[in-house]
């Protein structure tokens, strides 16, 4: 990655993914922070629950299988917000989808 993540694109991710979680099982999604790269990281993502304010995805997490985890997406400020845990201090990052299928 050599460019930094417009909010547009951000909210377009969004989208896509609550898109995704209504036709395919469980979209996988690369959380990161350019260009610090405190989080370089990868969830499977198997629901969410909006509002008019933010899109709640809930996460399965291999870095702590034992309980499911949430990533939120605000639209006020087009950001995702990923919370803390003993690997990521919280708070903001960007969001993109790894994998789609053969043809992505």
């Amino acid at each position: 990655m050599i460019l930094p993540v417009w909010r547009q694109h951000q909210q377009h991710m969004a989208d896509q993914l609550v898109r995704a979680l209504a036709s395919q099982p469980a979209p996988i999604v690369h959380l990161f922070r350019f260009p610090q790269l405190t989080i370089n990281h990868a969830i499977v993502l198997f629901g969410c629950a909006e509002t008019p304010g933010s899109v709640q995805f809930r996460a399965y997490d291999p870095n702590i299988p034992s309980q499911p985890t949430e990533l939120t997406y605000q639209r006020s400020d087009r950001t995702f917000y990923f919370p803390r845990n003993h690997y990521w201090a919280g708070g903001k990052l960007d969001v993109v989808e790894v994998y789609r299928g053969w043809f992505y």
